[in-house]
């Protein structure tokens, strides 16, 4: 028999109140996607790995709209609560009008077996900011005649690791036996991955909310059965953060610049005008090249949510014959320069090495502090 999974984590949903309000929308837009690509596909059972909410403060109407998608899905829904949403008592999981298909699990280890399905889930939630032991050290009671999955948020560590938020090892999954092993908690997609014969894997947080989180976000969506489990990655068709770089290399002027700049994001993003970036500028520019980049960027600006311009770029200086002059900026060449062949530490070198760039820079009228 197949089943038919989806699994997310780390949406972090906020109140409505709390004043970002196009966070705010675009969280609650994937979200729903999810929900309503869960519903095309028939998914027999949703796993939400915790921190569905990104705190026990959550507004009534936020709360409201959660509810009725999730009861309005034609699929059974099991909740993990994580370190953000654990289970206080403000939290919004106690509220007495979570539809009938919602399990949450508890601080204590739980099982819901689904004859229907012949499968069985397993799992257990946090009751506070930190779980520092093995939620799962008691043996789990496993009928290996089903499909049995388990659900939780926590921190995947090597043996003996440790960690505030749930250690959790391979040699503890391996363990545990099930099929598979739904995580939550880090914001980075990983692999599906098996330990022992459990295969276990984090979707990732569902929307990125800063550059610490870059790329395409999403779930895992598919099918476990006696055979296996494949899984394919869902992405979210919602607004990102991304880092690129553009060679500048051969650019003569402004507007050259702006539109290299302008035409790779285009190329490369999907409803690029909506996404945050950072673009990194590399290649090498002659030292007479001169441009407003502040002017650039507000150009850049006034076309996308958010962009900024990192300078990483290059003059081509003949460093050598430089050094040999005997003005103001040959002795300073030379004298960095010696800094640089002393230098017996990696990052000193690297410290003096834009020392030299950004002197040379001011020499010329212009410093282009690299802000990255």
């Amino acid at each position: 028999m197949n089943v038919k999974i989806a699994h997310c984590a780390d949406v972090h949903l906020i109140s409505e109140e709390i004043g970002d309000h196009k966070l705010y929308r675009n969280l609650l837009k994937a979200f729903r996607d999810m929900i309503d690509i869960c519903s095309k596909e028939k998914v027999d059972i949703l796993l939400i790995a915790g921190d569905l909410f990104d705190s026990s403060n959550i507004d009534s109407t936020t709360l409201s709209t959660i509810q009725s998608s999730l009861k309005n899905l034609d699929t059974r829904v099991f909740i993990s609560p994580g370190n953000h949403d654990y289970l206080s008592l403000d939290s919004p999981y106690l509220e007495s009008s979570w539809p009938d298909n919602v399990k949450i699990f508890s601080p204590e280890v739980e099982s819901f077996p689904i004859e229907e399905l012949n499968t069985t889930v397993y799992g257990v939630g946090f009751d506070g900011s930190f779980v520092n032991e093995f939620l799962f050290n008691e043996p789990i009671d496993i009928d290996h005649s089903m499909i049995n999955i388990c659900i939780c948020h926590g921190d995947l560590v090597n043996t003996s690791g440790n960690s505030q938020y749930h250690p959790i090892s391979k040699e503890d999954i391996s363990r545990m036996g099930v099929d598979y092993l739904a995580l939550g908690h880090i914001h980075k997609r990983s692999e599906m991955k098996k330990a022992g014969n459990t295969y276990y894997s984090y979707p990732g947080s569902l929307l990125g909310r800063g550059f610490d989180e870059i790329g395409s976000k999403g779930f895992y969506i598919g099918t476990i059965s006696e055979q296996g489990i494949e899984f394919n990655f869902k992405e979210i068709d919602c607004p990102g953060f991304f880092i690129d770089r553009v060679d500048m290399t051969g650019v003569e002027s402004e507007e050259e610049v702006y539109n290299k700049i302008y035409s790779q994001i285009k190329n490369n993003y999907k409803d690029y005008k909506d996404n945050s970036y950072r673009i990194i500028l590399e290649g090498e520019i002659p030292s007479d090249f001169r441009v407003s980049w502040i002017s650039i960027e507000d150009r850049l600006s006034d076309i996308f949510y958010y962009i900024k311009l990192i300078d990483k770029m290059k003059t081509p200086y003949n460093l050598e014959l430089l050094r040999q002059e005997t003005s103001l900026k040959g002795v300073f060449t030379n004298k960095m320069l010696n800094k640089i062949d002393e230098a017996n530490d990696e990052n000193l070198k690297k410290v003096y090495e834009r020392s030299l760039k950004y002197g040379l820079e001011a020499f010329e009228g212009e410093v282009r502090i690299n802000e990255y």
